[in-house]
Order: structure tokens, then C-alpha cells, then sequence
């Protein structure tokens, strides 16, 4: 990795009047300038996190005397938000559910071209249906099979996001941490010792 100034190649911060942590913050911009493509999209997100835990910490702050606020604040703003987040791809198994043949919302059911299968013509077709107890659809077999593949790919782009985001959100938390800590780079043990005591700990 090449050093930046006030920052030496051993990973340890050179503050030039600041500290660890701010020095590097201070950094982003030049930092930001000199990536380019996923090494670009990393150092913007990662900035959207550590400011994100700085309005926790700066949150701590104003209300010391109010554990309980502080409490109610952060699990509205932040866990609860994480937990939808987490939830998304859950949407993806809507549309599998509701055409499934036995699902409970549609029972019997056609597509609005089952004339084609039925040998019936358009005017015969609602009597039919409706005869039969199925419910007639307002689209073809052949929408249904695009918005499957659509869905498709909306469950696992969203399954890998609510994998991914989580895993890199607690890899910038341990380097948030170590930053503070006065370190970038750091060895399993000392990664342990750090996020044992962990200054977010501390806020509960």
C-alpha cells in the first residue's frame, strides 16, 4: 500500500496535530482523487460508514444522561433500518408463492390466453371460468415467465447485497476502530484485543 502523507508505510499514523482518526479522515479527498474503479467505490462508502459511526459517537455525546434515549435513538435510526435492509430478498419469494399451484390466495386459476389451451373462444371464456370456479388472470403465461426471471435476479442480486453490506460493514467497523486506536494495520490477536475492547461497546 503507498503511504500518504502523515501516513507511514507501516500502517501507523503520523497525526501532524491531529488525531489518528482525524488525520486520516482529513485525508479522504486526496485519497478519493487517486482511486479508481472498485478501489474508488470502497474509499465512498467507507467514508459513508465512519460518518455514520461518528453521528452514533457524537449521539453519545449529547445525551450522557440519557442512556435510554440514546438507546430508543439508535435501534430506530440504525438497527431497525438494518434489519429491513436484511430483509429484502424476502420479497423475491412473493411472486413464487402466489403462483404456486396450491397457493392460497389465487386456488384455481388461468392466464388471460388459456383459450388457446381451452379450445374456447374469448366470448365463451369468462362463462367457462367462471363455471369451473378458477379465477381468470388480467395477463398471459408469458408475463408471468419475464417477471420470473426478473424476480429471479432481484432475489439474488438482493441476497448478495444482504450478505455483502453486513460483512463490509463490520470489516470498516474493526478499521474504524483501529484507526482510533492509532493503527491501520493490524495482526488476528491485535484485532481481537481491539474489537474486544471496543469503544462502541462502551456506549451501550
Amino acid at each position: 500500500m503507498k503511504a500518504e502523507k502523515g501516513i507511514s508505510k507501516n500502517g501507523n499514523l503520523n497525526p501532524e496535530g491531529l488525531n489518528y482518526y482525524d488525520t486520516y479522515k482529513k485525508k479522504y479527498k486526496q485519497r478519493y482523487s487517486k482511486k479508481s474503479g472498485l478501489a474508488k467505490l470502497n474509499c465512498y462508502c467507507e467514508k459513508i460508514v465512519f460518518d455514520k459511526i461518528d453521528k452514533v459517537f457524537n449521539l453519545a455525546e449529547k445525551t450522557q444522561n440519557d442512556k435510554t434515549y440514546f438507546k430508543r435513538k439508535t435501534r430506530n435510526k440504525y438497527i431497525i433500518t438494518f434489519i429491513i435492509f436484511g430483509l429484502l430478498p424476502i420479497l423475491g419469494l412473493i411472486l413464487p408463492l402466489l403462483f404456486y399451484n396450491y397457493n392460497i390466495f389465487f386456488g384455481n386459476y388461468c392466464f388471460s390466453d388459456c383459450n388457446k389451451t381451452h379450445g374456447s373462444s374469448e366470448s365463451e371464456k369468462t362463462k367457462i371460468h367462471s363455471d369451473k370456479n378458477i379465477k381468470l388472470l388480467p395477463f398471459e403465461e408469458h408475463t408471468l415467465e419475464i417477471f420470473e426471471v426478473l424476480n429471479y435476479i432481484y432475489l439474488c442480486v438482493t441476497l448478495i447485497i444482504a450478505i455483502v453490506v453486513p460483512i463490509y460493514v463490520l470489516w470498516k467497523i474493526v478499521k474504524y476502530e483501529g484507526l482510533r486506536a492509532g493503527k491501520s494495520r493490524m495482526n488476528i490477536k491485535e484485532y481481537y484485543q481491539l474489537m474486544k475492547n471496543s469503544s462502541l461497546k462502551k456506549l451501550k
